[in-house]
């Protein structure tokens, strides 16, 4: 599973976890969606930024959280889509939904949109949210408000309002939008001397439409291109 992260961890200023792995054996089945009970929602990275900070130290040191911020990751209206606990740690999804007697520490997967009560997602905050559940494969996906509130007395929570319950009914995530189109004649093209050559290593396959004709090359990328144009191959015959 690869998330598309915006932002990691340690680029929006996570502080450091005082414990390591994970809290709980941890197996992702569902997705579980929160939102931060700010009131009004970001509408800029750097307050997104800002807010996830305070959220972080609060759950650390008032809380006593040890992994701190108390969810894997975060969206925001911008479209912005944050790494938090990510995948090695487990969030603070306390309850449990189905019942199975696993508690959703072990099994949810916790997105918070940074918003609130006050305002609504936007469709960038829905498309970064259908890019997260996309990318886990599309797994079932609830509302915080689903689950009995952090385990007290049946006591239950708004969250995460009205808009994000009815994504969740209307499995938005399940029409995500095609893969983009091919690049359009902007992009960058080889010059003219080299464009016989480019379009050679295009039908070999060691490079595609999506290629920079001016980016460098790694040497771990340098291998896989020989690799794929089947030199190393052939030196490996040679010896």
């Amino acid at each position: 599973m690869s998330i598309p992260y915006d932002f990691t961890s340690e680029q929006w200023g996570m502080l450091r976890p005082k414990a390591d792995g994970v809290l709980l054996p941890y197996q992702v089945d569902k997705v579980i969606i929160h939102w931060g009970g700010s009131g009004y929602a970001s509408t800029t990275t750097a307050e997104s930024i800002k807010r996830l900070q305070s959220w972080d130290a609060y759950h650390l040191y008032t809380k006593g959280w040890s992994n701190g911020i108390a969810y894997n990751a975060a969206i925001d209206n911008p479209g912005s889509i944050f790494r938090l606990r990510g995948l090695n740690r487990a969030g603070a999804n306390r309850g449990d939904y189905e019942p199975d007697g696993k508690p959703e520490n072990e099994e949810g997967f916790a997105v918070v949109w940074i918003g609130g009560a006050k305002s609504q997602p936007s469709e960038a905050a829905f498309d970064a949210m259908t890019a997260i559940i996309n990318s886990l494969g599309n797994p079932p996906v609830i509302g915080h408000q689903e689950i009995y509130y952090h385990g007290t007395g049946g006591s239950r929570t708004a969250c995460p309002g009205g808009d994000w319950m009815q994504y969740i009914a209307d499995e938005e995530w399940l029409n995500a939008p095609p893969p983009p189109p091919p690049p359009d004649a902007d992009w960058p093209q080889p010059e003219a001397w080299a464009a016989p050559s480019w379009e050679k290593a295009k039908a070999l396959g060691a490079i595609n439409e999506f290629t920079v004709p001016g980016d460098g090359m790694e040497k771990d990328e340098f291998f896989v291109f020989l690799d794929r144009l089947g030199i190393l191959d052939m030196m490996a015959e040679l010896n």
